[in-house]
C-alpha cells in the first residue's frame, strides 16, 4: 500500500471523475483506485470474522474522505449519472465500493424522491453485512433525512411494524441517524413509533431498542425520562425494566431519581 500523497491522490479522483457519465468504466477505474492503497497486511479480528462476510480492500480513511469531498459535487450536477454509477459499484460485493455507491445515493437532489426510496429499499436487507446496512441507512438516507425527514421515518416505520424480527430492528437502526442529527428537532415521532416496542419489547430487539433510547436520552433527557416514566405506568413487563435500567446512566441524576423512584412503584 503506498502512502498516501493528497496532491496524487485528488489528480486520481480527478480522472475518476471524467468517467462519471460512463458507470462501467467509472467502476473499473474505482476498483484500480482502492486496488492501489489496498492493505493487503489487514488481518480482521474476531468480531469483524463473526459478522456476515464481506470483502475489504481496507484502504485509508483518507480515501474514502477524499473521494465524499470530490464526488458531492459531481452528483448535484449529474444526478443521472450520480445514480447510475451508484447503482453500477452497488452491485459489486466489496465494502468500500458499496459505501461509496451509498454516499452517491445520499447525494442525489430528491426530485423526486420516489427513485432514492426505491434504492433503499431494495438495498436495506437485515441479512446485510452490518457495515454496508449502516452505510445504506446513514450515508444513502442523507439528503432524505435532511430534506424530507417524514419520507424517512415512514421507511422506518414500514420496517418496525413488519413481523419479522430482523426488518424490526433495521427500522431502529433506521432511526438512529435521526436521533444523532442535531439539526433534528422533531423527536416526538421517534417516540411514538418506538412507544409500543418499548411498553412490549422482545428479547431480539432488547439492544436496537436500548441504543435508540440512549441516544434519545443524550438528545433530550427531560423528553426521554417523560418517555419512560409513561411507558413505566402502563407496563409491567421484566423487558422493559431492563431497558429502563439500561437507559438510567444516559439521563441526567434528577431523571435518573425520578425514574428508579417509578421502576419501585412498578
Amino acid at each position: 500500500m503506498p502512502a498516501v500523497q493528497i496532491p496524487r491522490l485528488k489528480a486520481q479522483i480527478s480522472q475518476l471523475i471524467w468517467r462519471f457519465t460512463r458507470p462501467e468504466e467509472f467502476r473499473a477505474e474505482l476498483k484500480q483506485l482502492f486496488e492501489l492503497y489496498a492493505d493487503r497486511t489487514y488481518r480482521p479480528g474476531q468480531t469483524v470474522q463473526a459478522l456476515k462476510h464481506a470483502p475489504a480492500y481496507h484502504v485509508p480513511i483518507l480515501v474514502m474522505r477524499q473521494l465524499e469531498l470530490d464526488l458531492a459535487a459531481p452528483c448535484q450536477e449529474n444526478p443521472e449519472a450520480a445514480l447510475s454509477v451508484a447503482d453500477s459499484i452497488w452491485a459489486e460485493d466489496y465494502l468500500e465500493l458499496r459505501q461509496v455507491a451509498a454516499f452517491l445515493l445520499g447525494q442525489v437532489p430528491l426530485d423526486p424522491p420516489e427513485r432514492i426510496l426505491e434504492r433503499l429499499r431494495s438495498w436495506c436487507q437485515p441479512a446485510e453485512n452490518r457495515l454496508v446496512l449502516e452505510a445504506a441507512l446513514q450515508s444513502g438516507s442523507y439528503r432524505l433525512r435532511k430534506e424530507q425527514p417524514a419520507r424517512w421515518l415512514a421507511l422506518a416505520g414500514e420496517w418496525l411494524w413488519d413481523q419479522s424480527p430482523p426488518y424490526r430492528s433495521m427500522g431502529l437502526k433506521a432511526l438512529l441517524p435521526l436521533v444523532k442529527d442535531r439539526q433534528n428537532q422533531n423527536l416526538p415521532p421517534i417516540f411514538q413509533m418506538i412507544g409500543p416496542l418499548v411498553q412490549s419489547p422482545t428479547t431480539a430487539l432488547q439492544s436496537d431498542l436500548a441504543e435508540v433510547l440512549e441516544e434519545l436520552a443524550k438528545r433530550s433527557p427531560v423528553e426521554t425520562a417523560y418517555f419512560l416514566r409513561q411507558i413505566l405506568s402502563l407496563s409491567q413487563h421484566p423487558e422493559t425494566l431492563r431497558l429502563v435500567r439500561r437507559t438510567l446512566p444516559a439521563l441526567t441524576p434528577q431523571a435518573q431519581a425520578s425514574l428508579r423512584s417509578a421502576m419501585k412503584n412498578t
